[in-house]
């Protein structure tokens, strides 16, 4: 079971990653980004798995056998995937101003 202090330590650990961290080109994360998820994550319902992205974004992901939810945050905006089996179901763009809906669609999914 993933556990809100994990998940903290974790994020947490993503400030010392440097340009490159992922053999690419990814870029390191702002204090601000990470407290930004941080804050998201407080809120949340169940623990998501989380994971730092080349793509200047932290994913977090929810999975079950049939279902998958993801968000991968970025300092700027969230962008949201919902899928059922292998086929995408919900594919949205929400800003910072409209974090309730991660909540929001979290709870809906753990209900599903």
């Amino acid at each position: 079971m993933i556990t809100l202090e994990n998940n903290l330590n974790k994020l947490s650990s993503f400030a010392e990653l440097e340009e490159g961290w992922d053999s690419e080109m990814g870029l390191p994360f702002s204090a601000e980004h990470i407290e930004k998820v941080k804050t998201i994550i407080k809120e949340l319902p169940t623990q998501p798995q989380i994971f730092p992205t080349g793509r200047g974004s932290i994913q977090l992901e929810y999975e079950t056998d049939n279902q998958y939810l993801e968000f991968e945050i970025y300092e700027d905006k969230t962008a949201v995937l919902l899928m059922e089996g292998d086929r995408s179901v919900f594919e949205k763009i929400i800003t910072n101003r409209e974090k309730d809906k991660i909540y929001n669609m979290v709870r809906k999914y753990i209900e599903s």
